[in-house]
């Protein structure tokens, strides 16, 4: 008894809301061997999705166990950094007069990570007091931060931005997610943050100074170590589970071993799939000069990304019930709703008749393992037909390749092929008019606009509701789509591909590609071109890593160019290996690294060069233009 009674005195766990937790009276610090504030993007999401639930769902919200170890009036907290940081940092956004940047100082102390006291970027504690005193970006650095749709770019930026201040960056991403909630105007900050500061609870769990510092992190260890994480599939099936039984269908358990099944089905493809992903890279390096990095957009696919196409065909199919447009046009904002948020609200209303009026309809619906192995089996098959590169046409695969990665809607959409396979359980004309048609709308969306638009979603979700509901037919989907593109300004997309292509990413990469896609079409004399080797050529394209290159470069001493610097005249798809050993040279020394290149587009520039003489060259520069903006303008908008 007496040992159990000196552990209670050494662990105290207490239930305590935020309020207590972050009274204005606390002070705690992060010592040295913590790792530094990692939170992203999607961890700062699911925070503000969970903080919204308060008074709507649920009365109180709860953040699980922390972890903290007395010294005197101090805490030092072992377990809870990144949840602590990201409150403090949300209730100085909220309640600035309250929680005011002193206070926040006071209340938080990080200690140095760098060895070196003179590296200053690298002490936490100076990002944290920099950031607070220059908590917000300006217009520049945003459309820095926003302007990338190519992946590897994004992620260097956010990379880039993260490394200089994280706590900024995640300033940035809270109140971009607030704002798109609409769940706070400017006068309910402060009742907001009461609600957060009252309703908010975790188990505080506090270990005296008594015991060593080595023996507070062994207990934090065992916390976090005794059990794995939930993965949404394991959420997902427990929530089945709860499902079946709630409808009273015998053999609960067979569903839970069909789930399982299924992830290990998932598994096994994704096995299979980077096997042959392999294959394509070393038969692509094989031979070849030097100059191959390969880059290869995955056919892999995840169990999570099963449930977000099956999330879209729940929606879709109440949405599709006998709704006004009023309530249509409510449900249909479920479709941008993350999956763990919708699954967790999917299933509120199903269990318990409860979440937002947004669910009216879904308790009706049967949600249904068999859907799931269903598109796995679109996934499977459509895999299997990109990887070996077979019963799909050229066009087809250009058109699938940038539709999975190169539009601004990609990361939304990607899925579209998948569904429409899914739904009509063949790979024919219509398969292809539909992924060449889609691809195209979202190209021409990507270039004319800088940022994803509500008119390109709505069409997209109300043709998402067609296919998932049969009220079209797959001619009818692909003749509407047709009638959408003819009503595309010429005139608008031939602006933006005149303009400084170069300063927005998107609009280069896919304007290049288009542009290095004719090159490769182009019989030369003599030449008798496949329709496969052709295929393999479209290949060659998405393999082989690339950059866009100036051709005429831009620090070089040659102004003659200057003006035309980041124009699509001036710019063409290059390998990025080959483009990061030419560096800015002049074009006679870049000539001969350019013969290196596979891709013909690069070889046409050099035949160019090399026949009319460097001046000729830099003279036909608005010939030049004007026969590129052409190809990509008569690309996307030829039906």
């Amino acid at each position: 008894m007496n040992e159990v009674a000196n552990t209670k005195k050494k662990l105290e766990p207490l239930f305590v809301n935020l309020k207590d937790l972050l009274s204005l009276e606390k002070r705690y610090f992060i010592p040295s061997y913590q790792r530094p504030y990692d939170w992203e993007e999607q961890n700062i999401l699911k925070l503000i999705e969970s903080l919204n639930m308060l008074n709507d769902e649920k009365d109180f919200i709860f953040l699980g166990n922390m972890e903290f170890r007395e010294e005197g009036t101090i805490h030092q907290i072992i377990d809870g950094q990144q949840r602590i940081t990201t409150l403090l940092i949300l209730l100085n956004y909220l309640n600035p007069t309250k929680y005011s940047n002193n206070v926040i100082k006071n209340m938080l102390k990080i200690k140095i990570q760098s060895n070196d006291t003179n590296e200053k970027t690298k002490d936490e504690q100076y990002k944290f007091i920099n950031f607070l005193n220059n908590k917000d970006y300006t217009e520049e650095e945003l459309k820095e931060l926003n302007g990338h749709s190519n992946a590897s770019l994004k992620r260097k930026k956010i990379s880039n931005f993260r490394n200089n201040n994280v706590y900024k960056l995640n300033y940035y991403y809270m109140k971009d997610a607030l704002n798109k909630a609409n769940i706070i105007s400017e006068k309910s900050k402060q009742e907001f943050a009461e609600n957060i500061l009252n309703n908010v609870y975790i188990v505080a769990i506090y270990i005296n100074n008594e015991i060593k510092e080595s023996e507070a992190i062994s207990i934090f260890d065992t916390i976090n170590t005794t059990g794995k994480p939930l993965e949404t599939r394991d959420i997902f099936k427990i929530k089945m589970y709860e499902y079946s039984k709630s409808k009273n269908e015998a053999n609960q358990d067979e569903i839970i071993k069909k789930i399982n099944m299924l992830y290990n089905n998932i598994q096994s493809q994704n096995e299979k799939i980077i096997e042959a992903e392999k294959n394509i890279k070393e038969n692509e390096i094989n031979g070849k000069s030097e100059f191959s990095e390969i880059n290869i957009i995955s056919e892999t696919f995840s169990f999570e990304d099963i449930l977000k196409i099956y999330k879209f065909i729940l929606i879709a199919r109440v949405v599709n019930k006998k709704d006004n447009a009023e309530i249509a046009n409510y449900k249909s904002e479920l479709f941008s709703m993350s999956i763990d948020n919708f699954y967790d609200k999917l299933f509120l209303r199903i269990l318990n008749n409860s979440a937002k009026k947004q669910f009216e309809g879904f308790e009706n619906e049967k949600i249904n393992v068999q859907d799931l192995y269903d598109i796995y089996e679109a996934y499977v098959n459509l895999s299997n037909i990109i990887l070996n590169a077979k019963y799909i046409n050229s066009e087809t695969y250009f058109a699938y390749k940038m539709l999975k990665q190169y539009t601004r809607y990609s990361w939304t959409y990607n899925f579209l092929p998948i569904l429409f396979l899914w739904r009509f359980k063949r790979i024919d004309s219509e398969f292809s008019n539909f992924v060449i048609n889609i691809s195209k709308l979202l190209e021409y969306f990507s270039i004319t606009q800088e940022k994803v638009i509500n008119e390109a979603k709505t069409f997209i979700n109300n043709i998402i509701i067609k296919i998932v509901n049969m009220s079209s037919s797959a001619k009818e989907i692909n003749q509407e789509i047709e009638e959408r593109l003819k009503k595309c300004s010429k005139e608008k997309l031939i602006e933006k591909l005149e303009g400084e292509i170069a300063k927005i990413w998107i609009n280069k990469e896919i304007s290049c590609l288009i542009i290095a896609k004719d090159a490769e079409s182009k019989k030369s004399k003599n030449e008798d071109m496949s329709e496969d080797e052709l295929l393999q050529r479209y290949q060659t394209l998405f393999t082989r890593k690339f950059d866009i290159e100036h051709i005429c470069a831009i620090d070089n001493d040659d102004k003659r160019f200057k003006d035309n610097k980041d124009y699509l005249g001036n710019l063409m798809l290059l390998e990025y290996s080959i483009n990061r050993n030419i560096k800015n040279n002049n074009i006679e020394k870049k000539l001969e690294k350019y013969k290196n290149s596979k891709f013909k587009v690069v070889k046409n520039e050099v035949n160019c060069i090399q026949k009319n003489g460097v001046d000729q060259y830099y003279n036909s520069f608005k010939k030049r233009q004007n026969e590129k903006v052409n190809i990509v303008k008569n690309y996307i908008l030829k039906i």
